[in-house]
């Protein structure tokens, strides 16, 4: 029998980073103990974030531990998606009649997501630019009001639509946002689903975060920025609008087949079943 322990978030070092907690806290404590004996005890540790080993060995892992095995896509959701909202698609439907640029973002409506960013941007983008924001969360009430407030009438949002209607909303996009606050938690790779649906969505993908994991560039499927800076994602969203549909295609279609080769949940469970039958 072999004990594999499978991290998805980096803890304690979450509330540490973000939260501010000192590593003296006795919860912190707790869970760096915690931490350490898995380290220490497991057979292999399986890593979501692709660049947390060097920092697993400080916390008692061995050598050859280490394995990254990643989140990833269902290609069946992929296959036979379902529609959209009426409400989303009348919208989305006039817009691309208007000849408008779409630039999509869909999740999570909070301070981690770096909005008010896109929104920045937004400020320098034209009106041929549309700012779709696809979601819920704790900010989007005060997202509404600043936008509505700074007069950016050509950033709309729309609620959240179940995961199997993302493949049919994000066809509507001409590309999609991903971006985050400026945090060392990024020094550990990224991990987050959206990436991995904005991928196999065949679009090109505009993602602002600080991080040495350049998955986009490795893959050539869109243009990676570093986090908190409006300016360049108004720049790379010009970049995009001035390319031809086709160079834009071929931009979307290299992620998608790189999602295929490499983060569906098939080639995901190959891997698990290759750990288990190492020797």
């Amino acid at each position: 029998m072999k004990l594999i322990h499978e991290v998805h978030d980096m803890w304690p070092e979450t509330p540490v980073r973000l939260g501010n907690f000192p590593r003296w806290h006795p919860f912190i404590i707790a869970m760096q103990i915690a931490e350490n004996s898995a380290y220490r005890r497991s057979d292999y540790v399986v890593s979501l974030p692709p660049l947390a080993e060097t920092y697993m060995k400080r916390h008692g892992l061995k050598d050859g531990k280490f394995r990254h095995i990643p989140n990833g896509i269902v290609e069946a959701e992929w296959e036979a998606p379902t529609p959209i909202p009426q409400e989303h698609e009348t919208l989305l439907r006039q817009l691309k009649a208007d000849g408008r640029f779409i630039v999509g973002y869909f999740g999570g409506h909070a301070l981690s997501n770096a909005l008010d960013t896109l929104l920045d941007a937004a400020a320098l983008c034209s009106d041929d630019t549309a700012f779709v924001l696809v979601g819920d969360g704790v900010e989007k009430p005060r997202l509404i009001n600043r936008v509505e407030t700074e007069g950016l009438k050509h950033v709309c949002f729309l609620p959240p639509v179940p995961k199997l209607a993302v493949p049919t909303l994000t066809q509507w996009f001409d590309c999609s946002y991903i971006g985050a606050l400026d945090s060392p938690l990024y020094d550990f790779g990224l991990c987050m689903n959206k990436l991995f649906d904005s991928m196999m969505s065949g679009k090109p993908i505009l993602c602002a975060i600080t991080t040495p994991d350049d998955i986009v560039t490795r893959y050539q499927c869109g243009i990676m920025l570093p986090s908190g800076q409006p300016e360049r994602i108004a720049q790379a969203i010009g970049k995009l609008k001035a390319m031809s549909p086709e160079q834009r295609d071929a931009m979307g279609s290299r992620g998608k087949q790189a999602a295929k080769d490499y983060y569906t949940y098939h080639r995901i469970a190959e891997q698990f079943a290759e750990l288990f039958a190492e020797g």
